[in-house]
């Protein structure tokens, strides 16, 4: 089945909920959803985003939020090295569901995970490790 195509459809016959009928999770009780590498965290910011993944999909069990500080102290430029395959599955990730939302967060670090910021979810990825790639 075609999740895409199948919610595109539905929006022709059914009302979105209002975002007033959107619950937003507090930060301290937000639980994320791992891929099977341990690159990939999925954070469901609102209940709409966590039905959506918990209802849809086989996310194994939630998973403490790790604490990101992306503060830089100085004048150095922030680097870091991503996955291009886990980079698109992010950009599929975005079309899919931050279409609407006209705008997308990018926080990066110096060899830190990036973290992409939408109204109903945050996304997680882990940077590449030198001598890992």
């Amino acid at each position: 089945m075609d999740r895409k195509k199948t919610i595109t459809e539905l929006k022709k016959i059914f009302n979105e909920k209002k975002d007033d009928e959107v619950e937003d999770i507090p930060i301290n009780e937000r639980r994320g959803y791992l891929d099977p590498a341990s690159v990939l965290m999925v954070v469901p910011k609102t209940t709409l985003g966590r039905d959506i993944l918990v209802n849809n999909f086989e996310v194994g069990e939630p998973k403490k939020v790790p604490e990101l500080d992306y503060c830089i102290k100085d004048s150095t430029v922030a680097s870091s090295k991503y996955s291009i395959e886990y980079l698109k599955v992010i950009l599929d990730f975005i079309k899919c569901f931050g279409v609407d939302e006209g705008s997308v967060r990018l926080s990066v670090g110096n060899d830190f995970p990036l973290s992409v910021e939408l109204k109903h979810f945050l996304i997680i990825l882990a940077p590449r490790v030198d001598g890992l790639d």
